[in-house]
C-alpha cells in the first residue's frame, strides 16, 4: 500500500518520530511520501528522503517566557487554507491508501477532505503527544472548550489515534490528553531503540535543545566545572560539538527543555535528566513535572539557576539512575513503530 506522511514542521522530535514509522513501512514492502515545510523539511531532505512542501505551521522561535495567547493567535492568523487544496492534489496524484498525520490540523484537515471526495478506501491516522490546551495560555475555558473541538473533530476524521507514550499512570504526557475513544498507547516510537550502548563516560553532560528553538538558555552561564558539557545544537565556548546518537549513548546525564520525543528517547536509553522547561509552555512544564513525579529527573527554573545549583541537580540526577534503568527496561517492551504498522496492516 502506498502511505502518506505528514509531518508537523515545528520541532525535530515529530519528524525522527515519523521517519521511524516510515522506515518501517518501507521495511515491510510499503511505498511512502512525505509532505511538511520548514527546519522538518529542510531535515527530512538532508537525510535523504523526498518532501512535498506545503506551508504547515509558524515557528514557535521566542527567548524567554513564551506568551502563549499571542503565539496562539499568530497561529491562527497564518493558517493558510491553500495548504488544504495543494495537499489534496498530491493526494490526488499520488492516491495513498493511507494517511498518516503527526499533530498537525490543517493536514488532518485536507486527509479528512481527500477521503470523503475519492473513489478509493482512504485511511487516517493520526499522532499525537498532546490534544489539551488549556494547559497552555490564560484563558482556559477557551482553551479547553477548543481542546474538547478538536479532539471531537480528530475522533471523527480518524480510523486510529496513536499516542507515542506508554499507558498511566506512568504515561510522560498524560496531563496534555483529552482521552477520548480510538486512542491507543503504542510505546516509544523512535529508532534510538536499535542504537547501541557504548561505554557511557562519567562527568560526560549531553545538552539538547530540539528544532524549535523556543526556551531559555540562561543556565548556560553557569555551567559547573568539573563536567564536561557537549552538545548537538548549541554553539558556546565552555561546550564541545557532538552528534545526537553519540551524545546519548555515552553520556551519564541529557539536559533538556522537556520535549516528549527527547524525554522519552533519553530514559529509553537510561539516561536521568534535567530539565528546563520554558515559562508559559505548558506542555512542556506538564512534560517535567512528570518525570519529576515519577523520580526520573529533575526540573529547575533557569531564572534562579547559579553554579551550585546546577552542581547540586548534577548529583541529584545521579541519584535517580537506578530507577531510570528499570523504567528503561519498562519502556523497551513497547515498540510503537511495529504496533502502528500492524494496525495500518490489518486493523487490528
Amino acid at each position: 500500500m502506498k502511505i502518506a506522511f505528514i509531518m508537523e514542521a515545528i520541532g525535530m522530535g515529530h519528524l525522527m518520530r515519523t521517519l521511524t514509522v516510515k522506515k518501517e513501512a518501507e521495511k515491510r514492502g510499503h511505498e511512502t511520501f512525505i509532505i511538511s515545510d520548514g527546519a522538518v523539511a529542510d531535515k527530512a531532505q538532508e537525510m535523504g528522503h523526498e518532501v512535498y512542501r506545503v506551508p504547515l505551521s509558524i515557528s514557535l522561535e521566542q527567548e524567554g517566557e513564551l506568551d502563549v495567547d499571542k503565539a496562539t493567535i499568530e497561529v491562527i492568523k497564518k493558517l493558510n487554507p491553500m495548504s488544504i487544496n495543494k495537499m489534496d492534489n498530491i493526494f490526488k496524484s499520488e492516491r495513498p491508501e493511507v494517511i498518516f498525520v503527526d499533530n498537525n490540523f490543517l493536514g488532518l484537515v485536507a486527509a479528512r477532505f481527500y477521503k470523503m471526495n475519492t473513489d478509493k478506501k482512504v485511511r487516517i491516522f493520526f499522532m499525537v503527544n498532546n490534544n489539551d490546551f488549556s494547559v497552555f495560555g490564560s484563558g482556559k475555558r477557551f482553551f479547553k472548550t477548543g481542546s474538547e473541538l478538536y479532539t471531537k473533530f480528530i475522533k471523527s476524521s480518524v480510523d486510529r489515534i496513536f499516542i507515542p507514550d506508554v499507558p498511566p499512570p506512568y504515561c510522560i504526557t498524560q496531563k496534555n490528553l483529552v482521552f477520548t475513544e480510538k486512542m491507543e498507547f503504542v510505546g516509544p516510537v523512535t529508532r534510538m531503540r536499535k542504537i547501541s550502548p557504548e561505554k557511557v563516560e562519567k562527568n560526560r553532560i549531553f545538552i539538547t535543545l530540539g528544532g524549535s528553538s523556543a526556551g531559555s538558555n540562561r543556565f548556560l552561564d553557569h555551567l559547573p566545572e568539573g563536567s564536561c558539557f557537549y552538545s548537538n545544537t548549541l554553539s558556546h565556548q565552555n561546550i564541545e560539538h557532538m552528534e545526537f546518537d553519540k551524545g546519548m549513548t555515552t553520556s551519564e546525564i541529557i539536559v533538556s527543555h522537556g520535549g516528549h520525543t527527547t524525554i522519552i528517547e533519553s530514559l529509553l536509553m537510561g539516561k536521568p535528566l534535567i530539565l528546563f522547561p520554558m515559562k508559559g509552555y505548558g506542555e512542556r512544564i506538564v512534560n517535567c513535572l512528570k518525570v519529576r513525579e515519577l523520580g526520573l529527573g529533575i526540573v529547575l527554573d533557569d531564572e534562579w539557576i547559579d553554579d551550585n545549583i546546577f552542581l547540586q541537580a548534577i548529583y541529584d540526577a545521579r541519584s535517580r539512575r537506578k530507577a531510570v534503568e528499570s523504567f528503561s527496561k519498562f519502556l523497551r517492551f513497547y515498540k510503537g513503530e511495529e504496533r502502528i504498522l500492524d494496525v495500518m496492516e490489518h486493523g487490528t
